[in-house]
């Protein structure tokens, strides 16, 4: 009894034992560089000569993951469904042979890249069965998830029209074939694209399901050139351009390509800031910047930035509709006609701590029209330096405004005229010189504390000084010795001052220490 239990148990471990290794597969199907992939090496994918990077695979999901990963040649044999995932960018380059192949249907998916290349073959090979059986079962390459396809090879991805089989599906990712000898998309029996996809390269390139089964050009040819296979989103005009370009949703990344636009340019569409920081933008026949209808759109100030227009009918930055610029940079803008050019009745806001040079050949600061009252409005710590040599430095405008400390230093007396709609010096004529305008003087002098009858202020080592009677200026150190006096009609002076740190005194009027 007990002999004949022990050869039971034997027998029913040995049925078990083999039915165990029945089920257990001797590979996975597919191949990496050559080597087929099974039970005993799937983990260990990265010791695989010629493989680098991160590449694992799944046996449960049949999902092999490449990240930032490098190899020779990828086949799948007869592993239906599998599917490889990206992330990063990944490469599979050969010289002899394909760079992918498959003989059951697979799928590419991710948010990475993946370039197939092979110098003597195609990259891609959708074959119709496994090589060498008799099997029609159809094969189809899916890609999709948002990834980046990049095949190039004597052909980029063909079929095999006598195996019957072989098809191409592209779901919302991006695919770029290149076949320079045989074609680079061709002898699919289907070609399909979801999500939005589209040939957008060659133009008029279309998928002849007739006669070639290929990607074909407008005459007909098989296209040996790139092919590039993308969604296609509605583009959004973000309302202004760059040297004349529209910014779209499809360029807005890539404003710093634009010729002509050097440093940093980016535009953010949910705030509606464009931001320039050490940027150097160059015009001819255009406005460096155009607001054409981004409402409030805000140009931000960072580092130092230069725009140059050369152009008879656009500013440097043209505005026609609302807009600010702020920010804690700098911006020295030249123009062949006008610096800034308010195109329609619109209104215009500077404001932050950024410092503007702007000159123009015609006008420094131009609204289109006086008649439809375009406003520039000034706010705090802005520093400006405007000069406009033909027409006026700040002229043909509705308004100005200065807010919150803002006020014109230069010329002296100078105001804006609300009849001349442009900035006039004391006897009203329209100031065609450098015009100042900040909260505080300039360089580091500061407006002279003194009685409201008396007006005083210093710039470059002079002090300018409007007396209502005649009165004598003392000059003196920190101190209290007098340096020097000086006898005054009403009017207005200039005054030499010393270099050191002084007083200054107007007849009884102590007035506030300057350095």
């Amino acid at each position: 009894m007990k002999r004949t239990i022990t050869l039971g148990l034997f027998f029913v471990l040995s049925v078990l034992f083999y039915a165990v290794q029945a089920q257990e597969p001797k590979n996975y199907g597919f191949e990496i560089n050559g080597e087929v992939i099974g039970p005993g090496n799937y983990q260990n994918i990265t010791t695989i000569p010629g493989v680098s990077g991160m590449i694992s695979y799944t046996p449960e999901t049949k999902v092999l993951k490449m990240q930032n990963a490098e190899l020779l040649s990828i086949r799948n044999m007869e592993n239906e469904g599998m599917t490889i995932q990206l992330t990063g960018n990944n490469s599979v380059r050969t010289t002899r042979e394909l760079a992918l192949a498959m003989n059951v249907s697979t799928r590419i998916t991710g948010h990475g890249t993946l370039m197939a290349a092979s110098r003597n073959n195609p990259a891609i090979l959708i074959a119709g069965s496994k090589m060498g059986s008799s099997s029609e079962s159809k094969t189809v390459l899916t890609v999709d998830g948002g990834c980046t396809l990049t095949a190039i090879g004597t052909q980029g991805i063909c079929g095999r029209a006598e195996d019957k089989g072989g098809g191409l599906i592209i779901d919302g990712a991006t695919v770029k074939a290149t076949g320079a000898m045989g074609g680079s998309v061709v002898e699919l029996l289907s070609f399909e694209l979801r999500g939005g996809c589209a040939i957008r390269q060659p133009k008029g390139a279309v998928f002849d399901a007739e006669e070639t089964h290929s990607i074909v050009d407008a005459l007909g040819q098989v296209v040996k050139t790139e092919v590039i296979i993308e969604p296609i989103v509605e583009e959004e005009d973000y309302g202004f351009s760059i040297v004349g370009i529209p910014i779209t949703s499809l360029n807005y990344q890539r404003i710093g390509e634009i010729e002509g636009v050097t440093g940093s340019v980016v535009y953010n569409p949910q705030t509606k800031v464009l931001t320039l920081d050490g940027a150097s933008i160059q015009a001819s026949g255009q406005a460096g910047i155009w607001n054409r209808e981004n409402y409030d759109m805000v140009v931000s100030l960072m580092g130092k930035n230069k725009i140059v227009t050369e152009s008879r009918s656009f500013g440097g930055i043209t505005f026609s509709t609302s807009g600010r610029i702020t920010g804690h940079g700098e911006l020295d803008l030249s123009a062949t006609y006008s610096g800034i050019l308010l195109g329609k009745p619109t209104g215009l806001r500077i404001d932050g701590t950024c410092k503007l040079v702007i000159s123009g050949g015609t006008f420094g600061m131009r609204g289109c029209n006086k008649e439809f009252r375009e406003s520039i409005r000034i706010d705090g710590a802005p520093l400006l330096k405007v000069i406009g040599l033909g027409g006026g430095s700040i002229a043909e405008l509705g308004y100005l405004g200065l807010e919150n400390g803002s006020q014109i230093w230069l010329p002296r007396n100078a105001r804006f005229s609300g009849e001349k709609c442009a900035v006039v010096d004391a006897n009203g004529e329209i100031v065609k010189t450098e015009i100042l305008i900040s909260n505080v003087a300039p360089e580091s002098a500061e407006k002279v504390e003194t009685e409201p009858s008396i007006e005083a202020y210093t710039h470059e080592g002079y002090l300018y000084l409007t007396l209502p009677c005649r009165e004598t200026l003392y000059i003196y150190d920190l101190s209290g010795v007098l340096l020097s006096s000086v006898n005054l009609s009403a009017g207005e002076h200039r005054v030499a001052l010393p270099e050191r740190a002084f007083l200054l005194r107007v007849g009884d009027h102590i007035m506030k220490t300057l350095d």
